[in-house]
């Protein structure tokens, strides 16, 4: 609540790579970045297999926050995401769009 967040979106010009900045106002008090909290920074990757690589890092002990779930509103309803912890507990997103597909080299 009575939070503003400002995003901008960095691309190449081909989309091969996307980097979202946000900011939120107000500033907040350092989060516990493990929480998802207004401010928490992540890391997110997109354009992959989300249960695949999902199933891979589970198997090699990474812990998620829960298993894929397939978004129903927003830009990714119809395509899936999960937030895997790295060993300091820092959410690693993981997004799949509805419309993506393998590519030939996978």
């Amino acid at each position: 609540p009575n939070v503003q967040v400002r995003a901008m979106l960095l691309a190449t010009s081909d989309g091969s790579f996307r980097l979202e900045l946000a900011h939120a106002e107000p500033l907040l008090p350092a989060v516990n970045p493990s929480e998802a909290q207004p401010g928490t920074a992540h890391l997110a990757f997109t354009d992959i297999d989300v249960r695949q690589v999902y199933t891979r890092m589970t198997a090699l002990g990474y812990s998620a926050v829960s298993e894929p779930v397939a978004p129903t509103s927003g830009p990714i309803a119809g395509g899936w995401l999960v937030y895997l912890l790295d060993p300091d507990g820092n959410r690693v997103e993981l997004i799949q769009p509805p419309d993506w597909r393998p590519s030939k080299d996978t």
